[in-house]
């Protein structure tokens, strides 16, 4: 069992992806934005967070980068699903969070199946 944050500002996929993942066995805790996540972050425990791309204010790019540079290193080091249903700049999305955060990607639309295999 992996304690798991989601993070996304659309309730129906937020909902979607904490029913997944509590059914898998999984605790799931969730935040509708950036800002939100960061506060729970802070708490600790979290073994991944999904969260989603394009959100208002600070996007999932900007909180993988966040949690990357994080001085405290059980924040840094969190497992990152980056779910994204893609968009102009998704080239240099998928370069910055592979490469450079070491990052996973979860294209929109996605099965249960498929948020189950990136847990793995």
């Amino acid at each position: 069992m992996k304690r798991i944050l989601v993070v996304d500002d659309e309730p129906a996929v937020r909902e979607y992806a904490q029913l997944v993942l509590e059914r898998a066995g999984h605790h799931v805790e969730v935040a509708s934005n950036g800002l939100e996540a960061q506060e729970l972050l802070h708490s600790g425990g979290y073994d991944v967070i999904v969260t989603d791309h394009m959100m208002p204010g600070v996007r999932g790019r900007e909180l993988v980068r966040w949690i990357r540079a994080h001085p405290d290193q059980e924040i840094a080091k969190i497992r990152i699903v980056l779910v994204t249903g893609g968009g102009d700049d998704i080239k240099e999305v998928v370069v910055e969070i592979r490469e450079t955060h070491n990052a996973e990607l979860l294209f929109k639309p996605y099965m249960a199946r498929q948020l189950l295999e990136k847990l793995d």
